[in-house]
């Protein structure tokens, strides 16, 4: 791993001793196996950290903030653990609605909105570092921020870029 000055190249992760994970499949033949995150099949070998395989960035991404802060600990709850939420197509299309709108957004003006969605699963900091950063999967997102004692999102975003259900299935996805 190349270490640069203050830190570690994108996409890789310093991953210490208390790892206490292991590999699932032997990766070293070129062969692609199962994501040791989520447990989806991989296309390639592409997120490979030298032990373990992963199906996207996603994925191992959430793996490194796991293991660089000694959370390591969460696939021992489960073979995947990480399991992916399966988005549906048009599930969150009624929050388009200006009558829902109206009872839901916290402030609008026409261009700039404000919501708060209740998210009483959050309890893991790989959760609050990815809901936080979701202006990097939308550049519709102007600024999100959790609340995890009260188990709530804030999310401002553009009208002209994205709509209300887009930000809920945006917030509801993995990312890729």
């Amino acid at each position: 791993m190349d270490q640069k000055e203050g830190g570690f190249a994108l996409g890789e992760f310093a991953v210490g001793t208390a790892v206490v994970a292991s590999p699932r499949e032997d990766v070293s033949s070129g062969e692609a196996g199962d994501c040791f995150h989520c447990g989806e099949r991989c296309v390639s070998n592409e997120h490979f950290d030298g032990e373990r395989l992963f199906c996207c960035h996603g994925c191992l991404t959430v793996y490194g903030l796991l293991s660089e802060n000694g959370l390591s600990h969460f696939y021992d709850l489960n073979r995947t653990p990480g399991t992916r939420i399966k988005p549906r197509p048009g599930r969150f299309e009624y929050l388009d609605e200006p009558k829902i709108q109206a009872r839901v957004l916290d402030f609008t003006d026409g261009k700039t909105c404000r919501v708060t969605f209740y998210i009483p699963a959050i309890h893991c900091v790989a959760c609050v570092w990815l809901l936080e950063h979701l202006f990097q999967l939308h550049s519709g997102i102007g600024f999100s921020r959790v609340h995890l004692a009260r188990r709530e999102l804030a999310v401002t975003f553009s009208a002209d870029k994205m709509t209300l259900g887009g930000v809920a299935g945006l917030r509801s996805r993995a990312p890729d």
